[in-house]
């Protein structure tokens, strides 16, 4: 069970200010009153009256722990003695704090209560004395209500800090679930590339197999036993159509039925084409290859091109008009190094479809291939550098 209390922090300076302030502002006149020569009140009487205040001032760092029988101490002491009014205060502004505000009440109701019985008691001595009597009480009841306004306040500034804490947690959630949900999405669709491309090779392996079955079995003379390599054949091009037929229901099952099998997957050799058709519809892209395309190992270049297209589309949303600079630069042994950039000041208002999640795409691809990726701010111009390797792990 939750129980409501004050909060556990330690006191602030500012509490022990008001706690001492309230203490010396009734104690002083007993302090002069001592030191005055000839008429003085009595050592009990004094006692009396500064005790209770330091017995208040001294439960007051066990306010945060033990905030229930500090708090009837302190009420104790001030139903005895006035200087404990500031510890009185602070005690209350805790219990508002707390942000129960019933709870605050009944706390204030219990001070105003022990307070209201010391001023009847002195009234009851000195009959003579109700103007007095009035100011302190009147006093004592507009301490109590300020620091319950005070305590409430803060309790409001907290639970407006803890709103704006989940609400930020929130946000933070929810872009962490987008992100996953891109780099699903990405990783579904090079899955539907990679499946595709294999299909098609298991697709020519049975076709090729078929054919030279065919062309052997012809050579089989009347009557004559078919060679082993003939069979051997067959059972090749027959394992070969039942991983295709295996291979195409598994498709079947990832794509889904309102996904069609998708057209050949594009490589460096298309990549012409999509800067052709990225200049159609009026954006500047400079193109610059270096290196034959076709040492490219396959699964490389359609990793490489689907980043371009990626890279290009980020650059047409974020920085319409801008001019694109693109470069690739094919090693020997078929790596590539992807450079694509584009000036950080747009020259039209940037398109607001998209949930900016191209990059997470991007990185997919690169992991795939065990490349590295830097993306980033250089120059006055947004760099997206990729470095893609043939070997070590492509997946």
């Amino acid at each position: 069970m939750n129980i409501p209390t004050v909060p556990k922090h330690p006191l602030s300076g500012g509490e022990w200010v008001v706690a001492i302030l309230g203490w010396l502002y009734y104690a002083s006149p007993a302090v002069l009153v001592l030191t005055s020569p000839g008429h003085g009140p009595t050592t009990l009487q004094l006692l009396t009256m500064l005790l209770p205040g330091l017995v208040a001032l001294a439960l007051l760092p066990l306010l945060p722990r033990r905030p229930r029988w500090v708090t009837g101490v302190i009420a104790l002491c001030w139903a005895i003695s006035p200087p404990a009014f500031g510890p009185a205060l602070v005690a209350q502004r805790r219990w508002a704090a707390s942000g129960q505000r019933r709870l605050s009440v009944g706390v204030a109701s219990l001070l105003v209560l022990a307070k209201s019985g010391h001023q009847l008691g002195l009234h009851l001595l000195s009959p003579g004395r109700l103007s007095p009597a009035v100011v302190e009480w009147t006093i004592s009841i507009v301490g109590i209500v300020i620091a319950t306004l005070l305590g409430w306040l803060a309790a409001s500034h907290e639970a407006e800090r803890q709103q704006a804490h989940l609400a930020r947690r929130a946000r933070a959630e929810a872009w962490e679930a987008r992100v996953e949900q891109a780099r699903l999405a990405e990783r579904e669709r090079i899955a539907r590339e990679m499946h595709d491309v294999v299909a098609h090779r298991i697709s020519l392996v049975a076709l090729h197999a078929g054919a030279l079955a065919h062309g052997m079995a012809a050579r089989v003379g009347p009557g004559q036993q078919e060679p082993e390599e003939l069979a051997m054949v067959r059972l090749i091009q027959g394992n070969a159509q039942a991983s295709l037929d295996e291979l195409r229901a598994m498709l079947g099952r990832l794509r889904g039925p309102d996904h069609p099998p998708e057209p050949p997957q594009p490589t460096l050799a298309d990549l012409d084409t999509l800067v052709d058709d990225a200049r159609q519809v009026g954006q500047r892209v400079d193109l610059v290859v270096d290196g034959d395309r076709s040492r490219v190992p396959q699964q490389v270049s359609r990793h490489a091109y689907r980043m371009v297209q990626e890279a290009l589309t980020n650059a047409r949303k974020h920085a319409p008009g801008a001019p694109v600079q693109t470069t690739v630069a094919i090693a020997a042994d078929g790596g590539v190094d992807l450079r694509v950039s584009n000036p950080l000041a747009p020259l039209g208002a940037p398109e607001a479809s998209g949930a900016g999640l191209g990059l997470v795409g991007i990185a997919e691809r690169v992991e795939q291939l065990d490349g590295t990726l830097w993306h980033g701010v250089r120059d006055g111009h947004f760099v997206l550098e990729a470095k893609l390797p043939t070997r070590g792990g492509a997946r």
